[in-house]
């Protein structure tokens, strides 16, 4: 099976994430004989992401094949922070070598290679679409998202989603027929590397962390105010570590901080590796991220599985995947969010019971191994549906 990726290691996003657990379990598996990954050779730790052409065109990184290809032209218009990318004729050929039984898109905002990729090989193997639904602005550029994804949304064998709040309003929005729809939450933790639960420090500085890319879509800047308004009404010790590479907003959100005095408070990692990520995790209590829009939030589901209790705002992938551990609030309601950061940093027993919540959720839920089995059978209908 192959998945279409814009982006994969070095750069390891959320998709890239994906991507590579899936393929960890595949390669256990029975039934699949090999996992490859189309991708780009796109540098996303930069923004915009440019070209590195020093990645090689083809690679074997953990039994996962890679293959980087280019996708022209390239000078258009993005969407979100992806290069529309229209068609690329080395894709043909890394089609024709690997063929694959299945091929998995997994991002909806790359919805033209998504389509050229369709288009090469519709009738070569099966097809199975992840759609994650973000609310898409009111401009016609985004007419053109919309459309194409109406298309794949009808032409692919199945489309994976996350939650049924998701399954909602892709069938509203992209008209996908509801039979065609599965629903399977993503995974973002192994139990080959389950650790206990954290213990809460009584009385010690509490730390708070946030992990993306510095950028509008993940709400730094919101967090930063709102942490602020706690601040200044707590008498208890917090620092806030910010942990993600330059989304664009990184020199904007440096300004808040020394302008607002937030040096002593507030820290900026930059992108950090896997383990280092852990590492954080290890050493926080609190998980926050006030991020506009998510189609899951595996990183959300990463710190409970450390025994972190999350603050975000109440958007639908979010309430819907997250009912146990978690504080949300309004969209833009600073208030609440500045009050839910006071509480878990003041109140040691509450926020004890919040981390045991999020700990004991998260493993009950988020496992990598039963997530790959749901697509690994999803995979198997899909090959018997079309080959009936």
């Amino acid at each position: 099976m192959l998945f279409l990726s814009p982006g994969y290691k070095p750069y390891l996003g959320g998709t890239e994430r994906i991507v590579e657990q899936l393929a960890h379990q595949y390669l256990k598996m029975e039934g699949i004989s090999r996992v490859g990954v189309l991708t780009t050779r796109m540098d996303f730790n930069h923004m915009p992401p440019r070209e590195n052409l020093e990645l090689p065109s083809e690679e074997e990184i953990d039994g996962l094949s890679v293959y980087r290809v280019s996708f022209y032209p390239k000078k258009l218009k993005y969407f979100y922070t992806l290069p529309i990318g229209l068609i690329s004729l080395e894709a043909v050929k890394v089609i024709r070598k690997f063929k694959p039984d299945i091929i998995h898109y997994l991002l909806t905002e790359w919805f033209c290679a998504n389509a050229w990729l369709y288009l090469l090989s519709s009738k070569k193997c099966s097809h199975i679409y992840t759609v994650a639904f973000h609310e898409l602005p009111p401009s016609r550029r985004y007419l053109l998202m919309q459309y194409v994804n109406i298309f794949l949304g009808r032409v692919v064998d199945k489309v994976q989603v996350h939650s049924d709040h998701i399954r909602q309003r892709v069938m509203e929005h992209y008209r996908v027929p509801a039979k065609k729809i599965e629903v399977i939450p993503m995974g973002a933790i192994s139990d080959e590397k389950k650790s206990p639960n954290k213990e809460v420090a009584v009385g010690e500085k509490v730390s708070f962390v946030a992990v993306g890319r510095l950028s509008a879509d993940k709400g730094q800047l919101d967090l930063l105010e709102c942490f602020q308004q706690a601040l200044s009404r707590s008498q208890r010790e917090m620092e806030l570590v910010l942990v993600g590479g330059d989304g664009g907003h990184r020199e904007l959100i440096e300004t808040y901080i020394n302008e607002n005095g937030l040096q002593d408070n507030v820290r900026i990692t930059g992108y950090v590796s896997e383990d280092a990520l852990h590492e954080y995790y290890r050493k926080s209590d609190v998980f926050i991220l006030l991020t506009r829009m998510e189609s899951f939030g595996i990183v959300f589901a990463e710190a409970q599985s450390f025994g972190l209790p999350i603050i975000a705002y109440r958007i639908g992938p979010l309430e819907s995947a997250f009912k146990k551990g978690a504080l949300l609030a309004e969209p833009y309601d600073q208030k609440i969010v500045a009050d839910s950061i006071l509480r878990l940093a003041e109140d040691d027993g509450f926020r004890s019971e919040m981390s045991i919540q999020a700990y004991t959720y998260a493993w009950e839920n988020f496992s990598w191994q039963r997530t790959a089995a749901s697509f690994l059978q999803l995979y198997r209908d899909a090959v018997r549906e079309k080959q009936s």
